[in-house]
């Protein structure tokens, strides 16, 4: 779903990046498209920016990152869900531990999956999963993010109440933001 491009010669700030066929990608920070795939482009790559692309057809949850893991945890997620045209249905995942013991082995941990779907108008929608959930509390979803979307849609729903949206019709993203949900409990979101 991601893929990650640093540099690997001293003092270069491009390199060139192959993107994989029959997949869109996109910036995982600008969420520009970037490239159709089957190809090789040359991309910017200074020493303050590592070149992230997510792959159209995914989902990935997002952290803010900070210089220690403990805080880290703490912050609340977000979702961005990478489709565009002929890229019908995505998936994405996240698991979430306690961070400190072998949960695995214990159980105690949470997995939610996610799934969207789009229609030939890209209406769609968005569920959550959850698969595993043996954790007493983890970090609210905080913003979803939907890439690629072709129209502006003229309602979101979380729960079947209308929520608030913005579309950028430039970037062709669809951005709900501030609805904090648990993701240890199921969601759904739909867009028309």
């Amino acid at each position: 779903a991601v893929m990650v491009a640093p540099v690997i010669k001293e003092g270069a700030v491009m390199r060139d990046v192959y993107f994989p066929a029959s997949q869109l990608w996109y910036d995982l920070e600008t969420f520009d498209k970037v490239s159709d795939g089957n190809e090789t482009l040359q991309v910017s790559a200074p020493l303050e920016k590592l070149p992230i692309y997510g792959r159209g057809g995914h989902i990935v949850v997002r952290q803010t990152p900070e210089i220690y893991l403990t805080q880290a945890r703490q912050n609340n997620f977000s979702l961005v869900v990478f489709c565009g045209p002929a890229l019908t249905t995505g998936t994405g995942a996240l698991f979430w531990d306690d961070g400190e013991t072998d949960t695995l082995t214990s159980g105690e941990y949470a997995l939610v999956e996610f799934t969207y779907n789009l229609d030939d108008d890209f209406a769609g929608n968005l569920v959550s999963t959850v698969t595993n959930r043996k954790l007493r509390s983890m970090p609210v979803l905080q913003n979803i993010t939907v890439v690629g979307l072709r129209n502006s849609p003229i309602e979101v729903k979380i729960y079947n109440k209308r929520v608030a949206f913005v579309y950028d019709s430039s970037k062709l993203l669809l951005n709900v933001l501030g609805v904090d949900l648990d993701l240890l409990r199921r969601f759904l979101m739909t867009w028309k």
